[in-house]
């Protein structure tokens, strides 16, 4: 399954701060509602949302729409998460940042996640902030009403 989203409007999380606009993400996700939800909360923040279900279509994707940033869960169905982002920096390299968002809370596994290419890991359930922070690059960053996934 390859969706897309239409634009929303940026969201802003306090009076005067906007996370972002015009920005395209890809979520790599194959359970549904745990994809929707973070299409959801990237839509709301002003992204434009692209989807995968598993790390091949992942790659697919990523290599024609080269999107800002991928959050890219790692348990997927044929080509894993690891496998995926490798293999989309191989054609990206830095171009694009990739946040694992996973339910393996391990060092080695994270440790294994990095080596792969990814920039950031954050475990499950999702700290809704810490995404907001890094995708913002502002570690400050506060959500008044946040939300868990």
């Amino acid at each position: 399954m390859i969706t897309s989203s239409s634009p929303k409007a940026p969201l802003s999380l306090r009076p005067g701060s906007e996370l972002c606009s015009d920005r395209v993400a890809l979520v790599v996700e194959d359970h549904d509602d745990t994809r929707l939800m973070m299409v959801w909360l990237l839509e709301s923040w002003g992204y434009y949302v692209l989807e995968a279900e598993n790390g091949q279509e992942a790659v697919q994707i990523a290599r024609w729409a080269r999107p800002e940033v991928i959050l890219m869960d790692t348990g997927l169905p044929g080509i894993d998460g690891i496998t995926a982002t490798m293999r989309i920096r191989e054609h990206l390299h830095e171009s694009v940042r990739i946040i694992f968002i996973s339910g393996y809370c391990e060092s080695a596994f994270r440790a294994r996640a990095i080596t792969a290419g990814c920039d950031h890991y954050l475990t499950k359930p999702l700290d809704i902030a810490a995404l907001a922070a890094l995708l913002k690059n502002d570690a400050s960053i506060k959500i008044e009403h946040g939300i868990r996934l």
